[in-house]
């Protein structure tokens, strides 16, 4: 029933359209909605890009905490994991910066049930191409916490 309504109010709108085009008086107007359409399109694609890198810095963090949550440390190895995940991700031309806080001890481990967390920034340039060389920085971050499964006796916490 929707479907049927829907469709009416198409035809309803489209219709005059094309009688002023069998008429050869809308061509102007048909102009000026593809000029629209297509500038519309442009912005789309120009302001896209930051909701894609929030998304990947959003499962960087995640499989980072998960990780660490698991091994119950920070080593150079996880450093290096991070890395590699910004690499795969092919975001490390945005200047990606990450920290871990929290109750980290000097060597690397975190005891269990202990929190830490992990925090990954990075900077869009949104270039609106249409308005001249306007770009715009956007700083884009993502933050997330984690709780150490791993227990370890006083002796390896030193």
């Amino acid at each position: 029933m929707k479907k049927k309504k829907i469709l009416r109010y198409l035809a309803k709108f489209i219709e005059p359209k094309i009688q002023k085009l069998k008429n050869e008086d809308g061509y102007i107007e048909l102009f000026f909605i593809i000029i629209v359409f297509f500038f519309l399109l442009s912005v789309v694609i120009s302001v896209s890009p930051p909701f894609i890198l929030r998304e990947k810095l959003n499962i960087i963090a995640t499989r980072v905490v998960e990780r660490v949550e698991y091994d119950g440390k920070i080593t150079p190895d996880t450093h290096s994991f991070v890395t590699d995940l910004i690499n795969r991700a092919k975001i490390n031309d945005k200047e990606v910066t990450y920290a871990f806080n929290g109750n980290i001890k000097p060597n690397g481990k975190i005891q269990l049930r202990d929190e830490f967390t992990f925090s990954i920034n990075a900077i869009e340039k949104i270039k609106l191409s249409g308005f001249g060389d306007f770009t715009y920085d956007m700083n884009i971050s993502k933050e997330l916490m984690g709780i150490s499964e791993v227990f370890y006796k006083n002796s390896e916490l030193q």
